[in-house]
């Protein structure tokens, strides 16, 4: 009996009843409702839906659950887009990014026109990736005040954390606060970065009170009262007033005292003043201006300076308001100058004075005929004044000619300078290098300045100090010529000693009358060589024939000048006999001040008897003996001769191994010569057993004649028995071998 089918269940039909469909899913056994045919095994195949088992449902209910499972996708895609945005925000490096410290760039206040020290700004990589800057423009309303002096920015990978400086400098063009912007450009996030360049210009004005000065009418020849004049500086920064100068054509009409301003330093807000007067030199209109001379960037008006000069007395006139005599010679003959005073009222002016004023240091009435009498109306008279300065420097006075009517004086202002050479060295004193006398030379080129503010001629040039001076003039400059104020000439002097030791002279110019000498003293030292010997005679006293002796000979130069050894031979009848065999002496380099080198001679005798030669010496010294006698005795040639004993020594018995007393032999020298010891050694069949112990032959290996020394045995048995042996001496006495037999027995 077939169960009941599902409705959505759409299981093939039988065998045979058309084609078997694909399940949609996995197939699970379940059992069979009772009454069911079994399915083999006993279990029915229902389909799942992914994997998971799929009830029973309605119809049509499988398809609205898959559509709603197609609606969940593009929620899904867009919570995976957002969480990759996130990701991307929270882990992925962020891009380069300048920033600046200080985060304001103030350069702070800098005088206008004026470049202050650069200011430097930090720039760094605040990002996560790498920045590249690629440059750093400044920009901004106040462009051309600020430049980039330095910077190390530029053309730079700059890694995450790194940094770099950037120096801005800052030349205000005007007063007040000045702005710009440092911009730079890369690759960096809002390119470009920029940073705000702030500085302030400062700069020092000129404010005067008053603007201007009216003294009204005065009468000729009579001050007024002072006016004072403040002068301010109403700028940011320090000013610094020159000096204060009255100008324009009637300049000599006004006057100033009590200056509190000239070489001042006034603050922002700081004042001086000075006092301004007027004293009318003619009648009539007169103006001028006080001009402030300072360090302000903005020229400063100046101060107008007027009033009107009015006669109150006999109307007189000057020919002259000033007279200068310019520069005069101090000592040269009188200048006069010529004044003229004219008398243009209607009525005769009398009781006229004449004078100079107190401060007259060479400036005198010469002649006048104005003084004592009367002048005619439109009559002259005439005042001569004359000027000798002296003493340098600049001089100046007033003629005043007063009238007893007439309060105040007329004012001639009288000016002049003294001028005079002054000639001096540029070295006191001439300290020329050491010479060799009689053969050396030293020059020096002295020059002569003139400091004075006239010319000067130079008349006569001359060198005092007595004729073995050794000074004398070489080229000459100076000599007939004039050498202007500020100029210089030049004279060569030669120093030429003509002996050892200090010299002195002084050279002297003479300018024109009137003006004192120059003088320098001139110092200098004669040097001379010479040759000394540690003996006077070279005495090698008796020398067997075919040998040899040597003798040291020292050489000293005592003088003060390097000493030339040109040539050392041996001359004489021996002179073959005689030789220089060695030493430090050399011809080829010379021998300084206090310096010494040591000579070897030697002396080979060839026949017996008294030999002599002379040794020669040529060198450059003023003293020293040319040669050294040489001397010796010629003797026999030496016979050396060595004899020891004992020629044998016994031992006797001694156990084997064992270390016997030691034995001495004796070597002496009865002969003549020198005898040498070549060697000492054991030979023999029982050479091993027996042993050589140093002694005084080991240390000194030779024999003077007449001298002995000592050598030691000791026997050390190896096996028992007899044992013999020879101790051989080699030695220079003769070709015969000394040998001396060596027994023992060991037990």
């Amino acid at each position: 009996m077939a169960g009941r089918r599902n409705p959505s269940d759409k299981r093939p039909p039988a065998s045979g009843q058309g084609r078997r469909q694909k399940p949609r899913g996995p197939m699970v056994d379940l059992p069979l409702r009772p009454g069911s045919p079994a399915a083999p095994g006993g279990q029915q195949k229902l389909p799942l839906e992914g994997g998971r088992r799929r009830p029973p449902t309605k119809p049509g209910y499988g398809a609205a659950t898959r559509r709603r499972g197609k609606r969940r996708w593009p929620l899904i895609l867009l919570l995976l887009a957002l969480l990759g945005v996130a990701a991307y925000f929270l882990f992925w490096p962020k891009p380069p990014r300048a920033a600046f410290s200080p985060l304001v760039l103030d350069a702070g206040e800098q005088r206008v026109q004026t470049t202050g020290d650069p200011v430097e700004v930090v720039v760094t990589n605040a990002g996560e990736r790498p920045m590249t800057v690629i440059r750093a423009v400044i920009t901004g309303a106040a462009a051309e005040e600020f430049a980039v002096v330095s910077e190390e920015c530029s053309g730079v990978i700059m890694e995450p954390g790194g940094s770099c400086p950037v120096k801005v400098g800052f030349t205000p063009g005007a007063m007040g606060a000045r702005e710009a912007v440092l911009e730079l450009h890369g690759e960096l996030v809002d390119s470009p970065a920029t940073l705000s360049l702030v500085g302030t210009g400062i700069a020092p004005l000129v404010g005067v009170e008053p603007r201007q000065v009216d003294f009204g009418s005065r009468g000729v020849g009579r001050w007024s009262e002072s006016v004072i004049v403040t002068v301010s500086n109403t700028g940011t920064a320090p000013l610094t007033v020159e000096r204060l100068a009255i100008e324009g054509p009637a300049a000599d009409d006004f006057g100033r005292n009590d200056d509190k301003c000239g070489r001042q330093t006034l603050s922002p807000g700081e004042s001086c003043t000075v006092k301004v007067g007027f004293l009318p030199r003619a009648a009539g209109e007169r103006v001028a201006q006080l001009a402030v001379h300072s360090d302000a960037l903005e020229e400063t008006l100046p101060v107008r300076l007027a009033g009107m000069g009015e006669w109150t007395g006999p109307a007189l006139s000057l020919s002259a308001e000033e007279v200068d005599f310019g520069a005069r010679k101090v000592g040269e003959a009188v200048t006069v100058r010529e004044i003229k005073l004219v008398n243009r009222q209607d009525q005769p002016v009398s009781g006229l004075r004449v004078g100079v004023g107190d401060r007259r240091q060479g400036f005198s009435l010469s002649s006048e005929n104005c003084s004592g009498g009367s002048l005619a109306p439109g009559a002259e008279c005439v005042v001569k004044v004359a000027f000798k300065p002296a003493a340098e420097g600049s001089f100046g006075t007033a003629l005043e000619i007063t009238h007893p009517s007439v309060e105040g004086s007329l004012l001639v202002g009288l000016a002049g300078s003294g001028v005079a050479p002054r000639l001096s060295w540029v070295s006191t004193r001439a300290d020329f290098e050491a010479a060799r006398a009689e053969t050396g030379r030293a020059t020096r080129t002295l020059e002569l300045r003139n400091q004075g503010t006239a010319a000067a001629k130079i008349t006569e040039v001359s060198i005092t100090g007595g004729d073995d001076s050794g000074f004398s003039k070489g080229k000459d400059e100076c000599a007939g010529g004039t050498v202007q104020p500020g100029s210089s000439c030049r004279i060569e002097v030669v120093f030429e000693p003509k002996r050892e030791g200090g010299h002195q002279a002084e050279l002297t110019v003479r300018p024109a009358p009137h003006e004192g000498p120059a003088n320098v003293a001139l110092a200098g030292t004669g040097m001379a060589p010479r040759l000394a010997f540690d003996r006077e005679l070279l005495d090698f006293g008796r020398v067997a024939r075919t040998t040899f002796r040597e003798v040291d000979l020292v050489l000293r130069n005592p003088g003060s000048a390097p000493l030339t050894i040109r040539e050392l031979q041996v001359a004489g009848e021996y002179e073959g006999e005689f030789i220089v065999s060695g030493g430090t002496c050399s011809i080829s380099t010379g021998l300084g001040p206090g310096e010494q080198c040591l000579l070897k001679v030697r002396f080979t005798p060839q026949e017996e008897g008294r030999r002599s030669a002379r040794l020669l010496l040529d060198h450059d010294g003023l003293s020293g003996a040319k040669e050294v006698p040489l001397g010796g005795a010629g003797t026999p040639p030496p016979i050396p001769r060595l004899e020891v004993t004992p020629a044998s020594i016994d031992f006797g018995q001694q156990p084997v191994g064992q270390r016997s007393s030691i034995s001495s032999i004796s070597c002496s020298n009865p002969g003549t010569g020198r005898v040498d010891f070549r060697d000492f050694e054991v030979e023999g069949a029982g050479a091993g057993d027996f042993y050589i112990v140093p002694a005084t032959c080991d240390a000194v290996p030779y024999l003077l004649p007449g001298a002995n020394c000592s050598l030691g045995i000791r026997f050390v048995p190896s096996v028992p028995g007899v044992v013999r042996a020879e101790l051989v001496i080699r030695h220079t006495a003769d070709a015969r071998d000394r040998r001396v037999t060596l027994v023992g027995e060991g037990i």
